[in-house]
């Protein structure tokens, strides 16, 4: 690759070489966007220099395909800034939904406690905590260390946004086990993915790159977790509360009919896109 004076002029060399394999990783990629990126990615890591040269690690991890978000190890969600790493799924737009809603229930329900099962990077949880109104007992669960060691990064991160009267308790564990009291409601984006036939609609970037554990369940054993989940929720779950719980389109009427063999009733949202994407049962 001939020099290049300007990082912007490479960047826009580097783009246009690559530009097809860019495109199929990352959908909506443009060169002013990857000149933002490397930007961030060069102010975050603290290095001295801005090195102009293909070989260079942050563009051996672009031709990769790594998740821009897990380069610059940071993605926006519900006003705070995130820190992630390839060890928690990166949070999606759709899901601000699920907080959004969460946060009208507790102000018109007077909820003060609730539990996020499948926590990651806390992005959920955390974003009830430095958004509502009103002081939140929280615990955000998560059944692999390393993702709780993420969400501990942003709680520090985030503790002065929250009431003084808030509070978050991190724990260890599979779905509700770890869970030691009841709560007002219970908020999770768990694994919805089946890994049959629902792994082969999922973009190859995610597949490749996010946890497995986040993301799929075993297909045999798709309804029986879900099961547990609900009966344990509703076992949790003080009364006049509710199960808040993010899902996949094609699954969610099946998963409504089950949560009604423990919950009073049911309801399914749908996102942005008008595609069915949660779950509310509900304890009243």
């Amino acid at each position: 690759m001939k020099k290049i004076k300007t990082v912007e002029s490479f960047i826009q060399c580097f783009f246009e070489e690559n530009i097809e394999q860019l495109k199929l990783n990352y959908p909506g990629i443009s060169a002013r966007i990857l000149i933002d990126v490397f930007c961030q990615f060069f102010n975050n890591s603290a290095r001295n220099a801005m090195t102009k040269d293909s070989m260079d690690p942050f563009f051996m991890r672009i031709k990769e395909g790594v998740p821009l978000e897990y380069i610059v190890e940071e993605k926006f969600f519900f006003n705070s800034p995130f820190y992630v790493n390839p060890n928690v799924l990166i949070p999606r737009n759709e899901t601000e939904i699920l907080v959004e809603k969460a946060l009208e229930h507790i102000s018109k329900r007077g909820w003060k406690s609730f539990a996020d099962i499948g926590t990651g990077s806390g992005c959920i949880a955390l974003s009830l905590l430095t958004e509502s109104r009103s002081p939140l007992k929280g615990f955000a669960v998560d059944v692999d260390r390393s993702a709780l060691d993420v969400c501990k990064t942003n709680h520090r991160r985030l503790k002065s946004k929250m009431p003084i009267d808030s509070s978050l308790e991190l724990l260890l564990g599979d779905r509700i086990d770890p869970l030691q009291e009841s709560v007002d409601f219970i908020v999770t984006n768990p694994p919805y993915i089946d890994d049959n036939e629902g792994r082969k609609g999922v973009h190859h970037q995610t597949d490749g790159h996010e946890p497995e554990l986040s993301l799929y369940l075993p297909e045999g054993e798709y309804d029986s977790w879900f099961e547990k989940l609900f009966k344990d929720s509703h076992r949790m779950i003080n009364d006049g509360g509710a199960l808040l719980m993010e899902g996949h389109e094609d699954k969610l009427d099946a998963l409504k009919d089950l949560s009604l063999t423990v919950f009073n009733n049911a309801k399914i949202i749908q996102d942005y896109t008008g595609a069915k994407r949660f779950l509310f049962a509900y304890k009243d």
